[in-house]
């Protein structure tokens, strides 16, 4: 499942097997709220497979496989800055506040990847 999103496809084996082990995998059903604009950010998602939701005011966004959410809130330690709500059935990849902390500090590549969205994101 790691393998198939996109952010992670340049990594080796090791690297794949080792965020494998760190991301808890979640079947979260449609019209489900994952978490609240306002509420303490403790983890950020991927998306293996289903539809999200990102109520992002003044408009919403759908994400879908492959993409993340999330970040922003870790990044910037900072309470959650959208809601999201699943659209379809969604099997999401859980990453903890901790555990995103040590990822992006033993790589830099990702640490880039995921604040280069996130830069985007806060910009419009």
């Amino acid at each position: 499942m790691v393998a198939r999103v996109p952010i992670f496809k340049r990594l080796d084996a090791f690297s794949i097997s080792r965020i494998a082990n760190l991301l808890r995998a979640r079947a979260v059903p449609a019209n489900a709220v994952i978490f609240r604009r306002g509420e303490p950010a403790d983890a950020m998602y991927f998306i293996s497979s289903g539809v999200v939701e990102v109520d992002v005011a003044p408009e919403s966004l759908r994400l879908r496989d492959g993409n993340f959410f999330g970040e922003i809130g870790l990044l910037r330690d900072e309470p959650r800055s959208a809601s999201v709500r699943t659209v379809t059935q969604c099997r999401l990849l859980a990453l903890d506040k901790n555990d995103f902390r040590d990822l992006l500090e033993s790589d830099s590549d990702l640490r880039e990847a995921i604040t280069e969205v996130a830069e985007q994101r806060m910009s419009h």
